[in-house]
């Protein structure tokens, strides 16, 4: 069933068993709210844009919710790091660093580990830095032109971020 009514998804998240979060697909972003079928107990399915959220932890089944200014971090972690070319890149560089496909480019130092994995700090906060989603390295050499690597966002580290307009 497909309900939209104020007051309907109440009494259909009590009986059944999986929901499927709306405007978390295609052009409108950001999800409705994942709270009322969670409390009631409903395994929940939702689209790449859940971008009005600060965390959906898989972990716990929890769903953290703040103010607008809370959605802005500076640091990540990333897993399934692919770097083009290991033989000319350093442990630790510089990089501009794109979170969405059509987002700008943002600095950022990007510290390669042994085991794929990456942690990333952006210069100025970013807003909705989002699990699960592609991250993209470019070359500052190139002003941006040439793809470093990349790999998918894995964890916000949290942050207390100084707000730059973004």
């Amino acid at each position: 069933y497909i309900l939209d009514t104020f007051g309907e998804l109440g009494t259909l998240y009590s009986i059944i068993p999986i929901v499927f979060i709306g405007k978390s697909l295609g052009k409108k972003k950001g999800g409705q709210n994942p709270l009322e079928p969670a409390q009631l107990g409903c395994q929940i399915i939702f689209g790449n844009h859940m971008e009005n959220f600060k965390k959906i932890s898989k972990e716990d089944n929890s769903v953290v919710v703040g103010p607008h200014e809370s959605l802005y971090q500076t640091e990540f972690s990333a897993i399934k790091i692919n770097i083009q070319d290991e033989s000319n890149i350093q442990n630790e560089f510089s990089a501009f660093v794109k979170i969405r496909y059509k987002s700008k480019l943002f600095k950022a130092k990007v510290k390669l580990n042994s085991d794929s994995t990456a942690n990333i700090i952006f210069e100025e906060a970013q807003r909705a830095i989002t699990p699960g989603q592609a991250v993209v390295f470019y070359s500052m050499e190139s002003d941006g032109e040439e793809v470093i690597g990349g790999g998918i966002i894995d964890e916000v580290i949290s942050t207390q971020p100084n707000i730059v307009n973004a």
